[in-house]
């Protein structure tokens, strides 16, 4: 049997029979958190990255046990290819949970050989963000916050009898934990002009434009970037001297890269005063949550840009 995929559509009707209130990713919801037991057996999900992994515990409570393949931040997730012992993780799950557009591949290919009666929801598809599109969704609040509704439109078709559970859960994670995260994105200083960024990765692009803030980022470095490319001498002497040029109000930079050429324009840009904002692909271990990873990253860029 193939693996069954979780679409956008799927989830759009399951959430309209189920009653399952559609609510803007900006306006808060009203509902009591479910502390009760869970009044279905739990289901088993596996979940590709912990990015997703929290958010996912979150909505599922105790109807689920949830595994995340991939928590170390020192390794990159687009470079990771998991032994045996990780693919057999997959195996027994109900629920399999990826990110999708090429950025973790190798967990659907480990769900289709260990799990291959799983649903497999795919949350770019969901989306509705293509291949080859910034595949680092969880850096959009809005996609965030669908996302939400795609993880719960699967568990309530793997337990319906856990419908009330699942959507009490829902409610409470919008309406609290989600609720603040979306408050520290309003929070983010807008300038007028708005203020200027550059990233030495695209992982960044959804929060900045949701924020407002200018991409400056030279479009042949941005494109290497998005496609995997080493910087060429050309799109590196551009950025460099756009970070000389004091073009930018500040540096984005993910930690979780060991690209010279990118450890380069952040000396060049603290040389110069512009403060460097480090951000994570994968959450650190020194956040429990998503949110507070998400809230810290916020924090640092407000520091940054109040300056």
């Amino acid at each position: 049997m193939s693996t069954r995929k979780i679409r956008i559509t799927t989830v759009a009707a399951l959430a309209a029979a189920m009653s399952l209130t559609l609510v803007s990713a900006w306006g808060p919801t009203a509902a009591a958190a479910d502390r009760s037991a869970c009044p279905a057996e739990p289901v088993r999900v596996v979940v590709s990255v912990n990015q997703w992994g929290d958010i996912t515990r979150q909505l599922a409570g105790s109807c689920a046990k949830v595994v995340q393949i991939l928590t170390d931040p020192n390794i990159d997730p687009h470079d990771y290819v998991p032994n045996a012992k990780a693919k057999k993780r997959f195996a027994g799950a109900d629920i399999v949970v990826v990110n999708g557009v090429g950025y973790d591949d190798w967990a659907q290919q480990a769900a289709q050989e260990y799990a291959p009666k799983a649903t497999v929801v795919v949350l770019g598809e969901g989306a509705g963000v293509q291949v080859g599109a910034n595949p680092h969704l969880w850096y959009g609040p809005d996609y965030v916050f669908l996302s939400t509704r795609v993880i719960t439109g699967a568990l309530l078709e793997a337990r319906p009898k856990a419908k009330g559970y699942f959507l009490e859960r829902l409610a409470s994670y919008q309406s609290g934990p989600l609720a603040g995260y979306l408050e520290a994105v309003r929070s983010v200083p807008v300038g007028e002009p708005p203020l200027r960024y550059a990233a030495t990765e695209t992982i960044f692009n959804y929060m900045a434009a949701t924020t407002m803030l200018e991409d400056m980022t030279p479009s042949a470095w941005e494109i290497n970037s998005l496609d995997d490319r080493p910087q060429t001498k050309a799109s590196a002497r551009e950025f460099e001297d756009l970070l000389k040029a004091k073009k930018v109000d500040v540096l984005i930079f993910n930690t979780q890269t060991s690209d010279p050429v990118a450890k380069k324009m952040v000396k060049v840009a603290k040389g110069k005063g512009i403060p460097v904002v480090s951000v994570t692909e994968t959450v650190p271990p020194k956040y429990a949550t998503f949110v507070a990873w998400q809230d810290a990253m916020l924090a640092n860029l407000s520091r940054a840009l109040n300056r």
